[in-house]
């Protein structure tokens, strides 16, 4: 990766695509420690993520005002998140890849953020509570179902594979609401209708 850097124009100047954030912070950190890099404000920000088995997601903000800038060409930034403004130019095609969850947790104002074990428990959190409620509502479209008289009350109760485990128990009620209490031929059929 070559960048040249135009210190009074606050711009970074890549001839080839982005595709190593470590490399180009390495690169940056490099450009900022010349003689001439220490008389300007610093160019960026870098943060890693520890990913576990010494596997690291880099991320790269760009402060004091400093911008990137790419010649005619088409150009991919990757590896890790670059937050930074790319100047226009034209005949310049910049496909850029970033992390959303890394994002997001890197935007709380001076928090270290979540730990990637703690961003994959609550992922595999959301997926298993998703999980157990499609697992409960294909249990009611498949499972038994019976209307059954439980006193003077008529219920709809879905059974699990058993067939003797009740898993959901609900009042049939007419259109006002109101308990239905004899099951007369026609009755559910007529409430059917009343719905309609």
């Amino acid at each position: 990766m070559t960048i040249t850097i135009d210190w009074e124009s606050a711009i970074v100047h890549s001839d080839t695509s982005i595709v190593d954030m470590v490399a180009f912070h390495q690169d940056l950190r490099d450009a900022e420690a010349t003689t001439t890099g220490i008389l300007f404000p610093s160019i960026h920000t870098y943060k890693e993520v520890q990913l576990g088995g010494g596997a690291v997601f880099p991320a790269i903000g760009f402060v004091n005002g400093w911008t990137l800038q790419f010649p005619v060409g088409n150009y991919t930034i990757g590896g890790g998140n670059l937050d930074c403004i790319i100047n226009p130019v034209a005949g310049c095609y910049v496909k850029q890849t970033q992390s959303a969850a890394y994002a997001v947790s890197s935007a709380m104002g001076g928090s270290t953020g979540p730990t990637a074990d703690e961003i994959a428990a609550a992922v595999k959190d959301a997926i298993s509570a998703q999980l157990d409620n499609i697992t409960f509502m294909a249990k009611t479209v498949r499972k038994k179902k019976a209307v059954e008289k439980a006193g003077s009350e008529w219920r709809v109760n879905i059974y699990d594979d058993d067939d003797t485990t009740l898993i959901l128990s609900k009042p049939v009620k007419d259109h006002l609401g109101n308990d239905i209490t004899d099951l007369a031929a026609g009755v559910l059929a007529q409430e059917l209708k009343s719905l309609v």
